[in-house]
């Protein structure tokens, strides 16, 4: 049993009957040595997963592992509101909706409605893409801490390849712009014949959670349909903040 396994299996010892435990309580559940069961537990109390009752010297689950439960509830929440209106963005606009969220200097994808056309660009939920030369990326990375932006965008060129000639400094100038409204347009950049405009969508404390993106073939996304789409996009944003807590004066 590898290190990592033994930390999760004294982790999955506590339980709601038995929400403290010792560490000889601890070490005959899970037949290992005291030993090595205290210093899992000191390594785990050291970052927060455990803590340890000053009087009692027993020990139950840190706070560091509510604050990972409630990211997953917060991204479980995220896609339970956002899906219909994703859904209705795709029947409003016939072409393809994606939510992605940051992850390092690239933005994952949780959830895609495919458009109905036969040319599409293909994407899975859990593809990985650039963070510098997307209309997803480019709104996550613009409400990222701006001190970050030149070292993520040079992290996103080294990972994905250059796709065109990146200005950095140009694209930090638009970075500027999309954080005071603006919506993100990848018109062609990141793939050749394909056009997707991006906005943020925001929690109840005001903070962008992920990127709603939404785009297609070029030859169907001309520019007289780009109001129109960005419009759609942006009600939509809109609509998923505000369901998930998001309050705007008027």
């Amino acid at each position: 049993m590898s290190t990592i396994d033994k930390a999760m299996a004294v982790l999955s010892a506590f339980t709601i009957d038995t929400p403290e435990l010792g560490v000889t309580e601890i070490s005959r559940a899970l037949d290992l040595n005291k030993v090595v069961v205290h210093r899992l537990l000191r390594e785990l109390e050291a970052n927060g997963m455990i803590e340890q009752d000053p009087d009692s010297k027993r020990y139950r689950l840190g706070y560091e592992v509510l604050k990972l439960a409630t990211r997953k509830l917060s991204s479980a929440n995220l896609l339970r509101t956002a899906i219909p209106h994703l859904d209705a963005l795709r029947e409003e606009t016939g072409e393809s909706v994606h939510l992605s969220i940051k992850r390092g200097e690239a933005i994952l994808r949780l959830y895609i409605v495919q458009t109905r056309h036969f040319l599409r660009y293909s994407a899975d939920v859990g593809d990985e893409s650039p963070i510098h030369c997307t209309a997803a990326g480019k709104i996550l990375l613009a409400y990222s801490n701006p001190d970050t932006w030149r070292e993520l965008i040079a992290r996103s060129i080294a990972r994905f390849g250059e796709r065109v000639p990146t200005d950095i400094d140009a694209l930090c100038d638009e970075l500027e712009s999309l954080r005071s409204g603006k919506v993100a347009v990848d018109d062609e950049v990141f793939q050749s014949h394909l056009r997707a405009f991006a906005c943020p969508v925001f929690d109840s404390h005001g903070r962008v959670t992920a990127a709603v993106s939404c785009g297609g073939i070029s030859e169907r996304v001309p520019r007289k349909r780009f109001p129109a789409m960005i419009a759609a996009i942006e009600n939509s944003c809109a609509t998923i903040s505000r369901e998930l807590g998001l309050c705007k004066p008027d």
